[in-house]
C-alpha cells in the first residue's frame, strides 16, 4: 500500500445513536436545509487549508450512507477514508489510528479529533488547535466554567464543591501527536473503560497534560431536542 506523508489529519467521529433527540434516525444524519448534521463540520474540515486528509469514523453498516452524503454534497475532493467505529469512543478512535498506521502516516503527524455533533466548527478553532498541539504535543479546546460546581455521591446531597476558577468545560476539536494519542488509546482496556474525550484518556494513560485552546459557547454539541431546535433556528 502506498505510504502517505500527511502531517495534519482530521478524525471526525460520527458514532452514537443520538437517541436523546427522540428520533429513530441518528442525529448525525438528520437534515438541516438538506444537509446532514455531520455535513457542517465536514464542510469546514474539507475547505480548511490546514487539514490535509480526513478519517470518518462511522457506525457499522453506515459506510455507504456516509460515502453517498459526501458525494452528494461535493465534499469528497480531499483525501479521506471511512472507518467502522467500535463499541466505545476509544475503541472507535483505535480503529482510526490503526487505519492511519496501515497507511504509513508519520508518528509525529498532528491528529485533530472532532465530534460530528458539534456543527459550528470554525477555521480559527482548527488553526489554534494545530498551532498549540504543534508546540505542546496535545491540545484540548475548552471554556472556563461560569457556574459554581459540586459533586454529589448519591444524587441527593452535595459532597464536595469544586473551585470554579479551576474548572473547564471540554469541547472538541482536540489535537494530538499521533504517537502520543496512540500510546494512550492502546493502553486503555476498551472492554472496561469508556472515556468521554481524548484528553481524559491521555491524562489517565500517559499523565501528559494537554494545553488549553480557548473554546467558544457557539461550539456546542447537539445532544437533545433543545440543542437541535437552537441549531435549526440559527441556520
Amino acid at each position: 500500500m502506498k505510504r502517505h506523508d500527511f502531517s495534519r489529519i482530521a478524525i471526525l467521529l460520527l458514532g452514537g445513536k443520538g437517541t436523546r433527540l427522540g428520533e429513530d434516525m441518528p442525529k448525525q444524519y438528520r437534515l438541516v436545509h438538506g444537509i446532514p448534521l455531520f455535513g457542517f463540520a465536514t464542510k469546514t474540515l474539507v475547505h480548511s487549508p490546514l487539514v490535509e486528509a480526513i478519517v470518518y469514523v462511522v457506525p457499522k453498516g453506515d459506510e455507504t450512507k456516509v460515502l453517498s452524503f459526501l458525494k452528494d454534497l461535493s465534499l469528497d475532493h480531499k483525501p479521506y477514508w471511512i472507518v467502522e467505529g467500535g463499541a466505545s469512543r476509544e475503541e472507535s478512535l483505535s480503529h482510526a489510528l490503526a487505519k492511519l498506521k496501515e497507511l504509513g502516516i508519520p508518528d509525529d503527524a498532528l491528529l485533530l479529533c472532532h465530534d460530528a455533533a458539534r456543527p459550528n466548527l470554525t477555521e480559527s478553532m482548527i488553526e489554534a488547535n494545530f498551532q498549540t498541539a504543534s508546540a505542546n504535543g496535545a491540545a484540548v479546546t475548552a471554556i472556563p466554567s461560569k457556574d459554581s460546581l459540586a459533586i454529589s455521591n448519591d444524587g441527593k446531597h452535595l459532597a464536595t464543591y469544586l473551585p470554579r476558577f479551576a474548572v473547564w468545560r471540554l469541547q472538541t476539536p482536540q489535537t494530538y501527536r499521533f504517537f502520543l494519542i496512540e500510546e494512550a488509546v492502546f493502553a486503555a482496556d476498551t472492554r472496561l473503560e469508556d472515556y468521554t474525550d481524548e484528553g481524559s484518556l491521555l491524562v489517565a494513560k500517559t499523565k501528559i497534560a494537554p494545553a488549553i485552546v480557548l473554546g467558544d459557547e457557539s461550539n456546542y454539541k447537539v445532544t437533545d431536542a433543545s440543542d437541535w431546535e437552537r441549531f435549526c433556528q440559527e441556520k
